[in-house]
């Protein structure tokens, strides 16, 4: 059986992680493969001719793949779309292998549990974490410690579909971490992929990052952070995260303005997530941010606040400013929606007209980058150069920290004319919106920003200082040796 996984653009570690588990857990009697959007992507898929199409992504292509294996002898599965064939309505890792082994058994569906198909079928039970095991695909190298989120967002399914928090033995995550060395690629790099790795408690996290530093002395890691990690986190902890290689932190700020956060149910303030912005920051983490700067009830007011948190952080991108909220059915944000009437076909209407005309002028630009396969902003980040900063910290190399620094302050400076870049294009698209000036005429503007040498120039520049980086400290660590042998 022929399997592939379409994964969205921007798909979250998250659900990667989902992915990586339900590999491991059909085994290698399956034919696996992944791919993500990209130029030609309909007629590669076609000429795969799957068994089981798996859409992980949430992006337009999405609907564009259903019609055209609509009809043919493609079982079509999602866990965020309703409209495929078969929609996952509990876990993927408990449920898809079950899935799986029905249609080659032939069995009748309706009898798998936790799917809809025909019809909702009964909840399949909890999947049991421990059975996680390593798989070569895993080239990400994602890891997790938890099963659940202690959050309650209305724009999130994970609770749902999860239950509530389950932790996993800290010695399985250790040995899980080691056994990457056997897959080709690794660095001694990983991620937490919890959707908040401080689900865990303060004391747990603590003994977690005791481990590491015990077991996995030189390694650094990334992981997710609710915006108000900064009133459980102590200097202890910090300290802790600090030494056993925290150097990427992926904050879930997800808006910039009191009203939507009161909407998405976070249980957290804008000053939340800007005090553990910079806590991390303090501690020499690159910070990433989860944000969604549209919804069905967003104003322009609302947006402009948003902007400014994003230009306040330095955390502006193509990507943040274009973000627009997905939903899943079932979820609690998707009763309001349903109350105020804006709920339109499988998505949702926008009630402020100005707000949904400039969506639809944002969706033009996308598209026509997405076209042309231009990648923007969001894959800026310094966290190779801290990466490096780290690792020569823990071998006292002042030399190796001094080339890593220098480049590290390089990107940033990078990053931050980007940040303001995005921030005065978006501001002006804004206003200009809000004075009702021709769609050419904002277009012409936003390709002034946006045009197509300046972003691969940008890209090229920030890619060259990370292969400059490496070359100068290899050529340091090269020199070193050449000196030993004489």
């Amino acid at each position: 059986m022929k399997i592939v996984f379409v994964l969205g653009k921007c798909c979250s570690i998250y659900r990667r992680r989902m992915m990586l588990n339900i590999c491991s857990l059909i085994g290698d009697q399956h034919e696996v493969e992944e791919i993500s959007p990209e130029k030609n992507l309909y007629q590669k898929l076609q000429e795969m001719k799957p068994n089981i199409l798996y859409m992980i992504g949430e992006d337009r292509e999405h609907r564009e793949i259903l019609e055209i294996f609509r009809g043919k002898n493609v079982m079509t599965v999602s866990d965020s779309h309703e409209d495929c064939g078969i929609y996952i309505n509990d876990e993927p890792e408990q449920v898809f292998p079950l899935l799986v082994k029905a249609i080659e058994s032939g069995q009748d569906l309706s009898a798998v549990k936790g799917i809809t198909y025909r019809h909702k079928t009964e909840k399949a039970e909890r999947w049991d974490i421990s059975k996680s095991k390593p798989t070569d695909k895993n080239t990400s190298f994602l890891t997790y410690s938890t099963r659940g989120c202690k959050g309650n967002c209305s724009f999130c399914n994970i609770k749902l579909t999860q239950g509530s928090l389950r932790v996993r033995e800290i010695s399985e995550v250790i040995e899980e971490i080691k056994s990457f060395t056997a897959i080709e690629g690794f660095n001694n790099h990983f991620r937490f992929a919890d959707p908040s790795f401080d689900s865990n408690s303060p004391k747990r996290m603590k003994e977690i990052a005791r481990a590491i530093i015990k077991e996995l002395p030189g390694h650094t890691y990334g992981a997710n952070f609710r915006p108000d990690f900064h009133t459980i986190a102590d200097v202890e902890l910090m300290t802790l995260l600090y030494e056993s290689g925290l150097i990427s932190a992926f904050v879930g700020a997800e808006t910039g303005n009191e009203e939507d956060l009161q909407l998405y149910n976070k249980g957290t303030t804008v000053f939340d997530a800007e005090k553990t912005i910079e806590l991390f920051r303090r501690y020499d983490c690159a910070v990433e941010c989860g944000f969604i700067m549209f919804n069905p009830f967003s104003t322009t007011e609302r947006l402009r606040k948003n902007v400014a948190f994003l230009s306040r952080n330095r955390l502006a991108t193509f990507d943040h400013l274009n973000q627009i909220l997905t939903t899943t059915p079932d979820l609690p944000i998707m009763q309001k929606i349903i109350a105020e009437g804006l709920l339109y076909a499988h998505s949702y209407d926008v009630r402020d007209k100005m707000v949904k005309a400039l969506m639809l002028i944002l969706r033009d630009i996308k598209n026509e980058l997405n076209k042309k396969a231009i990648e923007i902003y969001s894959c800026l980040s310094t966290k190779e150069a801290k990466r490096q900063k780290r690792i020569a910290t823990c071998n006292n190399d002042r030399q190796a920290f001094g080339i890593a620094e220098k480049y590290e302050m390089l990107m940033e400076s990078v990053i931050m004319l980007e940040s303001d870049s995005m921030v005065e294009w978006f501001n002006n698209i804004l206003d200009m919106t809000d004075k009702g000036r021709p769609l050419t005429e904002i277009i012409t503007r936003s390709n002034n920003y946006l045009n197509d040498e300046k972003l691969k120039v940008t890209i090229k520049y920030f890619t060259t200082l990370e292969g400059q980086m490496r070359a100068e400290l290899q050529q340091l660590w090269d020199s070193r040796e050449d000196d030993h042998f004489n």
